[in-house]
C-alpha cells in the first residue's frame, strides 16, 4: 500500500517538474487534459 502512494507522489512530481512530457503513465489522462487546455489558449 505505501510503495503505491509513493509511486503516485513520485509520478505526480515528475509531472508537475516536466508539464510538456509524457513521462507520467500513471496519469495519462491529466496530462493530455492540461495539454489541450494549453493549446486551446
Amino acid at each position: 500500500m505505501r510503495l503505491n502512494g509513493v509511486l503516485f507522489i513520485l509520478s505526480l512530481a515528475g509531472y508537475v517538474a516536466r508539464p510538456g512530457g509524457s513521462s507520467g503513465p500513471l496519469s495519462p489522462a491529466v496530462v493530455t487534459g492540461s495539454d489541450r487546455q494549453e493549446r486551446v489558449r
